[in-house]
C-alpha cells in the first residue's frame, strides 16, 4: 500500500500485505472457505405452470332478516311477522344462515420465490413464496344458502315459512379473485439427491403458507382468510452456473375450521329475494344482516410449477463483533445498487472510536473467529481475505465512508452477477490497552 506502513499505523499483532495473516498457529486451516450456498430469485412461468383447485367453503352466518316494508318509502314492500298467523308490523326474524361456495377451476399459475441451494451439503431452503393460483384472473364459484329459522309469515306477498328445518336456496354463481398462497414462516430445510442428469437434483421440502382470496358477495368484495396450509413439495432443480430451473409439484388435501375468519365483517341490509313457500310462486323481499362466525374448508389443491431462477440480490448483516472503547459495536452498512453494471456501492461504518485508522477487506468465504490474532474483534470474513488499498480514518463522530472502484478491486477481484462477497472493517482501538476490533460482517449478493 503506497506510502503507508499499515503495521505501524494500526499497531496490530499481524502483518497485512494482500491478505490478513493472523499469528495464531494453524489459524489458516480454520479459515478454509466453506462451500457457500447459491441464492436464486425464481419467477414462475405461467405458460408452463397450472393449478387445479377443488374447494368447498362453508360459512356460518348468525343473522337476521326483516321485510323491505317502509310506510313512507315502500308501503307495498314485504312485512315479516313471527309465528304462522296473526301479529302486525314489520319485525326482525332471527336466522342461522349457512353459505356454501363450491369451486372447481383450473388455469395458469404465476408467482415467485427464493431458493438457497447448497450442492455441497445437498440441502436447500425456500423463502418469500408467493403463488397466484389464478394468474391475475377471476373464476366463478357456485353459491347456495341454507336458512334455519323459527316459524314466521310475510305480508305482501302473503306466505308462511315453517321453521325448524333448513331451506336450501341456490343463489347461482359468484366471482372469486386474488386466490393466493403466501409463505408465512421459514421453510424446513429441504434435502437434495443427485439425479442421472449432471447438475440436476431431486428435492423435497414443506413450506408453511397461508391461503387467501376475495369473494364477490353480491357486489361486496370480501377478503376471506388468510388460513394456514402446509405445502408439501417435490421436484427437481437444475443448476447451471448462476442460473437454475425448478420443476415442482405440490398436492394439498386439507380440511380446516376457522372461528371468526373475517374479523369486523358484516352484511347490513343486503336485499334477499326469498321464494314464497305456502303458497309458492311469488317472492318475498327481505333485508338481510349477518356476520361470519365460522369458516369450514375442504381443499384439494394440485399445482405443477416451472420456474426459472437467476442470482438473488441482497445485503444482510451476518456476523456481529465486540463492543469497542465507545461502549458501542461498530456497525458496517452497505447501500447503492446491486446491479453490477451500475458499479455503484457505498460502504459506511458508524460507532467507531474517533480519529482511528482501519481498513476494509472482503472475501467470498466466511468464518466466525472471536479474538483472532489477539484482536478484541470477531473475524467474519474467511480466507483468502482481500484488503482494499488505503487506510480509512474515522472522523470526530466515529464514522467512515468509502465507495469502492469496481474497476480496481483488490487483487483484480470482480463483482460479477450472481457472486456473493463478504465485507468487514478492521480498525485500531484502545480498550483500555492498544488493540484492534472489527465491525459486523456484511454479505452482498450481486445480480444482473
Amino acid at each position: 500500500m503506497t506510502g503507508v506502513n499499515l503495521g505501524t499505523i494500526l499497531c496490530m499483532q499481524f502483518t497485512m500485505n494482500q491478505r490478513i495473516t493472523p499469528s495464531v498457529p494453524g489459524l489458516l486451516m480454520l479459515l478454509a472457505a466453506p462451500l457457500a450456498a447459491q441464492d436464486f430469485d425464481f419467477q414462475i412461468d405461467p405458460g408452463s405452470s397450472s393449478s387445479i383447485v377443488d374447494n368447498e367453503i362453508d360459512l356460518a352466518l348468525p343473522s337476521s332478516a326483516i321485510g323491505y316494508f317502509d310506510a313512507t318509502t315502500n308501503p307495498t314492500g314485504t312485512s315479516t311477522i313471527p309465528g304462522l298467523f296473526g301479529g302486525s308490523g314489520n319485525n326482525v326474524i332471527p336466522m342461522d344462515l349457512g353459505l356454501t361456495l363450491d369451486s372447481l377451476f383450473s388455469g395458469a399459475t404465476s408467482g415467485e420465490f427464493q431458493l438457497s441451494v447448497n450442492t455441497g451439503t445437498l440441502s436447500l431452503s425456500m423463502d418469500n413464496l408467493s403463488i397466484d393460483l389464478l394468474n391475475g384472473a377471476s373464476a366463478s364459484t357456485s353459491i347456495s344458502l341454507s336458512m334455519l329459522f323459527n316459524n314466521f309469515h310475510t305480508v305482501q306477498p302473503t306466505s308462511v315459512y315453517v321453521g325448524g328445518l333448513p331451506i336450501e336456496i341456490p343463489l347461482g354463481t359468484t366471482g372469486v379473485s386474488n386466490l393466493q398462497l403466501t409463505q408465512s414462516s421459514p421453510a424446513a430445510p429441504g434435502v437434495m439427491v443427485p439425479t442421472a442428469t449432471p447438475n440436476e437434483y431431486s428435492f423435497a421440502l414443506s413450506v408453511p403458507a397461508e391461503m387467501s382470496f376475495i369473494v364477490d358477495f353480491q357486489g361486496q368484495m370480501t377478503p376471506v382468510g388468510p388460513s394456514p396450509v402446509l405445502l408439501p413439495m417435490t421436484g427437481t432443480i437444475l443448476v447451471t452456473g448462476n442460473t437454475a430451473q425448478v420443476t415442482l409439484d405440490l398436492v394439498v388435501n386439507d380440511q380446516q375450521q376457522i372461528v371468526d375468519p373475517v374479523p369486523g365483517f358484516a352484511i347490513v341490509d343486503q336485499p334477499l329475494p326469498l321464494p314464497t313457500i305456502l303458497p309458492p310462486g311469488d317472492t318475498a323481499n327481505l333485508l338481510l344482516s349477518a356476520t361470519i362466525s365460522q369458516l369450514d374448508t375442504d381443499l384439494l389443491l394440485d399445482v405443477g410449477l416451472v420456474a426459472n431462477g437467476g442470482p438473488a440480490c441482497g445485503i444482510e448483516s451476518y456476523c456481529d463483533s465486540a463492543t469497542n472503547s465507545t461502549g458501542q459495536t461498530a456497525l458496517l452498512g452497505v447501500t447503492g445498487s446491486l446491479n453490477v453494471s451500475d458499479a455503484q456501492l457505498d460502504y459506511s461504518v458508524t460507532d467507531l472510536p474517533p480519529n482511528r485508522p482501519g481498513i476494509f477487506f472482503m472475501s467470498q468465504a466466511t468464518t466466525n473467529l472471536p479474538g483472532f490474532g489477539g484482536s478484541q474483534g470477531v473475524l467474519c470474513v474467511g480466507a483468502p481475505q482481500l484488503r482494499y488499498d488505503g487506510v480509512q480514518f474515522s472522523d470526530s463522530n466515529g464514522q467512515v465512508s468509502f465507495s469502492p472502484d469496481f474497476g480496481n478491486l483488490p487483487q483484480g477481484a470482480v463483482f460479477s452477477p450472481g457472486s456473493t462477497w463478504h465485507l468487514q472493517f478492521w480498525y485500531r482501538d484502545s480498550n483500555p490497552n492498544p488493540t484492534s476490533n472489527t465491525s459486523n460482517g456484511v454479505r452482498i449478493r450481486f445480480c444482473n
